[in-house]
């Protein structure tokens, strides 16, 4: 589930140790008129590094799989990552209106999941009975009877960015 957020800086800014540095799998959804993502959005790369505004649209019910290597999220008190959800520029509905989330999921191996919770917008994660995990699963699960009469095109969940508070050591994982 969503957790609180961890430290922050005195301006605000969450302090992070390290971000997804590689797409494991992409596979994208729809939009909501039943079409592609566009092109511009498509990118899975754009989900990788610090939050910079470019970002991947999932589709409605796609998929991202990116991978913190060769450092893996390490499980520390508190929440452990940050999935830092964007919408484009031209955005007409505040965030709060845009009914987008996602299921998230964590594994050490790439193979074996645990389901973390739900994300609405920009979401905190805890790793719970993981030690450490070096791939996050991101899967659309937006509802489009939810979206406001009105709305012609929707991509789904959008990613920025995956922010970990803490990664350990290159090939260090603890399995319990």
């Amino acid at each position: 589930t969503p957790t609180e957020e961890p430290t922050v800086t005195p301006t605000g800014t969450p302090v992070f140790g390290c971000y997804a540095s590689r797409v494991i799998r992409y596979r994208p959804g729809s939009a909501t008129d039943g079409g592609a993502v566009q092109p511009a959005f498509a990118n899975p790369a754009a989900a990788l590094g610090a939050p910079d505004d470019h970002y991947t649209a999932l589709g409605i019910f796609g998929e991202i799989v990116v991978s913190f290597s060769p450092n893996p999220i390490m499980n520390v008190p508190g929440a452990d990552f940050q999935l830092v959800e964007t919408a484009p520029d031209d955005q007409t509905l505040a965030s709060s209106d845009v009914p987008e989330r996602a299921q998230v999921y964590a594994s050490q191996d790439g193979i074996v999941y645990s389901y973390l919770g739900l994300a609405t917008r920009d979401s905190w994660f805890d790793l719970g009975t993981l030690t450490s995990a070096r791939y996050i699963r991101i899967m659309d699960m937006t509802d489009t009877d939810l979206y406001p009469s009105g709305i012609s095109y929707e991509d789904g969940f959008d990613i920025d960015a995956v922010a970990a508070v803490q990664c350990g050591p290159s090939g260090f994982v603890i399995i319990r």
